[in-house]
């Protein structure tokens, strides 16, 4: 209890009681769902954050070895 935030906890019971609402007709797409729905197709979160990740990290290490070469060049 000691390092809990109160806030994170919020969205965390807010995300649960929506994501279990008999109402509803279909599932909402709350920020823990495994699935992610864009337009009309469905992806898995997990692949989504490994692409995303996969990308960002390639394009830091472009962006780092375009620099570095610029770098020596000029030497």
């Amino acid at each position: 209890d000691l390092y809990q935030n109160q806030k994170i906890r919020d969205l965390v019971t807010k995300a649960e009681m929506e994501r279990q609402d008999y109402r509803r007709e279909t599932n909402p797409n709350v920020f823990f769902g495994i699935r992610k729905k864009y337009d009309d197709h469905e992806f898995s979160t997990l692949k989504i954050n490994a692409t995303v990740l996969i990308l960002f990290t390639v394009f830091g290490l472009a962006a780092l070895w375009f620099s570095l070469k610029r770098q020596l060049t000029r030497v």
